[in-house]
């Protein structure tokens, strides 16, 4: 049962990082988003809609490398 899921998540790395962002970067941004995925999918959310909204976008910026 876990196969497509671990498929998926490799595939998902692999496009990031193809793309030219650093490995590194892609699995702090992608180990984040996965946290956050986990927490809602329990039912514990970890921020509030405009918190959440936040760190979307400094995940976003992470990824792109402008994040300070």
């Amino acid at each position: 049962l876990l196969a497509p899921f671990q498929t998926l998540i490799e595939d998902r790395f692999q496009r990031l990082t193809a793309d030219g962002i650093p490995p590194a970067r892609v699995g702090a941004v992608l180990a984040a988003l996965d946290g956050i995925w986990i927490a809602e999918a329990l039912g514990l959310p970890p921020f509030d809609p405009i918190r959440r909204a936040e760190v979307a976008a400094e995940l976003v910026a992470l990824a792109r490398g402008d994040a300070q």
